[in-house]
């Protein structure tokens, strides 16, 4: 079965690997690296996992695996500039996989994004700057308001480093 499917776009194949790469390693003894535990992850494990990810993703909730990390409900402004556009935003909510959000204008899927993120009035003001990140749409869904708007709810992946900052700076995320 020859598998059309990109791991590596995937924060949560990627943290699978990491853990194949550190039991490998332990059980080598040595550094088996990134590239080969990828390519030993997804001969032996890529398949079953696949099918286990796309049938969580067959359910009504689309986010469902923010909940392998605690959520955190919190309204911190945002700007989100793609190749064509600049918008303003909020987040809904995020975890240490990423943060979903609202927008009234529709990105397309898997474009990438340049994430602003404003801790102004919170505990990181003592920065003096917002935060700038990368990261892009994994996914898009619309959701209709109450009053029948429609609105586009998407979820924008963390990199390994944006996750360590928040890790750092945890004090600003519950302000």
């Amino acid at each position: 079965m020859k598998i059309n499917y990109s791991f590596l776009k995937d924060e949560l194949a990627i943290a699978e690997i990491r853990k194949h790469k550190w039991i490998e390693s332990q059980k080598s003894g040595r550094e088996i690296g990134f590239a080969s535990a990828a390519i030993d992850w997804v001969a032996k494990y890529g398949n079953d996992w696949l099918v286990s990810r796309l049938e969580q993703a067959g359910t009504d909730n689309m986010f469902s695996e923010k909940r392998s990390y605690r959520r955190i409900d919190a309204r911190i402004p945002l700007q989100i500039t793609t190749s064509q556009e600049k918008f303003f935003s909020h987040t809904k909510d995020f975890n240490l996989m990423g943060l979903s959000c609202l927008s009234l204008q529709k990105p397309k899927p898997d474009s990438k994004v340049t994430v602003v993120i404003d801790f102004k009035n919170r505990a990181l003001d003592k920065r003096g700057k917002p935060f700038v990140f990368q990261s892009r749409v994994q996914r898009v869904s619309a959701v209709k308001s109450v009053d029948n708007h429609i609105y586009y709810k998407m979820f924008l992946p963390f990199t390994e480093n944006v996750r360590n900052f928040l890790r750092v700076n945890a004090e600003a995320l519950y302000a």
